[in-house]
């Protein structure tokens, strides 16, 4: 793989990563003052791990893995596992089971967004043609 490849698909993905697992280390993640709603976490569970399963899938297709959708999510999904267990282990954080399934259904997103979009680039292109 030549670096600018690397750079280019994987550095985003490892920043991504690096960046939730620094957020997962502090004590109190989002500011004081941020006005919450219900579910809230879990929104922001799901986002955060939609993201960073499209970046992993951005990576995956270019590396031309096999069934780059799946190997996208469960990698999403487990590193959500292990942001879990990392939380044991910081004051103020606990381990939820909600946020994992948060985390897993985020990731999960990126199947359903890419179909849609798949589906209505194929509805435009029939319309442009008919």
């Amino acid at each position: 793989m030549k670096i600018k490849s690397f750079i280019y698909y994987w550095l985003p993905v490892i920043i991504y990563a690096g960046l939730i697992f620094y957020f997962s280390s502090l004590s109190q993640p989002l500011p004081s003052g941020i006005p919450s709603f219900n579910y809230m976490d879990l929104l922001l569970h799901a986002s955060e791990y939609f993201v960073l399963s499209a970046l992993l899938l951005r990576a995956f297709l270019y590396s031309a893995a096999k069934r780059p959708y799946m190997v996208s999510i469960i990698v999403s999904a487990l590193y959500g596992i292990s942001d879990e267990i990392h939380q044991l282990f910081v004051p103020g954080r606990v381990f939820a089971a909600s946020d994992m399934l948060a985390n897993a259904f985020g990731a999960s997103l990126v199947l359903l967004y890419f179909l849609i979009r798949k589906h209505t680039k194929s509805y435009k292109t029939k319309a442009a043609t008919e």
